[in-house]
Parts: structure tokens; C-alpha cells; sequence
């Protein structure tokens, strides 16, 4: 979808829409007015009732990116990531999670495991494919970009080139901002960036919005 569609589509009150071009304008040109585009767009997804754009557009305040002003006269939403947990299916959705940081992914699966999904690990691309293949019924993948052997662009082109008919959805944490990923990951289908450090209320939130989505 082109950025003057996902603008159309933000204005007419879609929220999903609204979150994506902040994103790319937060991680556009790391210029004054990128950010101020960015906190006109959280702010509408805010007014629609988005915890995440709340979280987002407090950082970009607290940092000193957009003035305190875009946090004006507006409430913050009701958090959503609580009752996520009395949401998900009956059955553990069974997530794959790949980064080659030990400790974060740890804690991952930890942080998923205790509200109800299954998660299998791996450490790199390589290991990602093969329990890909290995394992059914995955309800979503999340992947690393940086990690070696097989990079997180290299495995989900790898995953897109077996043309399954029920691909899972892939999520992509970076601290990485450069167009040209950007650019690739949209080619590939992702279908959430989550920027590193990982925070668990954004974590969980959209990991909820894109499974309800999926059902």
C-alpha cells in the first residue's frame, strides 16, 4: 500500500493506518518536522482509543522530539495489554520467535509463555527455518533483523518463496531504521515493526491486534 493510501486511510479513521505512518516518519529523515508528522498521526490514533500510540507519542514528548502541546487536553486510552490475557484462544497460539540476543529472548518467552502462547526459539535464521518447517499451526512469527547465518530479511524471504497458503504473520523488532529495509520489509508482507528496546506493553498489544485480525 503507498504512503498516500495508508494517508487516506489514516484520515478516514483507521487506526492500524494512523500507527504505520507515524512509524515511518519517526524512523524517516530524523528531522523536525518528520517527528512532528509522526505525533499528528499518534495523536489521531490516540483520539481513536490506540494504548500504543499513547506510549509512542509520551516517548517522543519525554525525549524532546515534538513539544509537550500534541499531549494536550488528550486521555490516555484504556490499557488494553491486561485484558488481552482473558482474550486469546482457548488453545496456546504457538508463536516463533527469532533474535540472537540470549538474554531478550529469554525474557520473551517468558513475558509470552505466561500469558498463554506457546513459543518456540531460535537464535538465527538458519534455526528459525527449521523449526519452521518443523512446527504447525504457527499463529505468527516475530523476528530479528541483524542475527547471523541467516539474516531476518534473508528468512522471511526464505518463508515467502515456499508460498504457503496460510502464511503466518511476521513482526520484525529492529533497532534498524534505514529506507531501504523498510522498503524491503514492505515487500515481504510484515505486518508490524516493533523498535528495539522491545517494551512489553507494545509487545503485547500488537502481537493481540494482529492475531484478532488474523481470526
Amino acid at each position: 500500500m503507498s504512503e498516500l493510501e495508508l494517508e487516506k486511510k489514516a484520515l478516514s479513521g483507521d487506526v492500524e493506518s494512523q500507527c504505520s505512518l507515524a512509524l515511518l516518519h519517526e524512523i524517516g529523515l530524523d528531522r523536525p518536522q518528520d517527528y512532528e508528522k509522526a505525533a499528528y498521526f499518534l495523536q489521531m490514533a490516540v483520539q481513536h482509543g490506540s494504548q500504543l500510540a499513547w506510549g509512542k507519542l509520551k516517548a517522543l514528548c519525554d525525549a524532546g522530539k515534538v513539544s509537550l502541546s500534541w499531549m494536550s487536553d488528550l486521555a490516555q486510552p484504556l490499557d488494553k495489554v491486561a485484558s488481552s490475557q482473558s482474550t486469546l484462544p482457548q488453545a496456546r497460539p504457538k508463536i516463533l520467535l527469532l533474535d540472537d540476543e540470549e538474554d531478550l529472548r529469554e525474557m520473551l518467552c517468558e513475558t509470552l509463555e505466561s500469558i498463554g502462547y506457546s513459543v518456540i526459539s531460535a537464535a538465527d535464521g538458519e534455526e528459525g527455518l527449521e523449526k519452521f518447517n518443523a512446527t504447525t499451526d504457527l499463529a505468527l512469527i516475530i523476528t530479528d533483523l541483524k542475527m547471523p547465518k541467516m539474516n531476518g530479511l534473508q528468512f522471511m524471504t526464505a518463508v515467502k518463496k515456499m508460498q504457503l497458503a496460510l502464511e503466518p504473520p511476521m513482526v520484525v523488532m529492529t533497532a534498524y531504521s534505514q529506507q531501504k529495509v523498510i522498503d524491503e520489509g514492505k515487500k515481504l508482507g510484515v505486518a508490524a515493526w516493533i523498535v528495539k528496546p522491545v517494551r512489553k506493553d507494545i509487545l503485547l498489544e500488537t502481537l493481540q491486534r494482529i492475531l484478532k485480525r488474523k481470526a
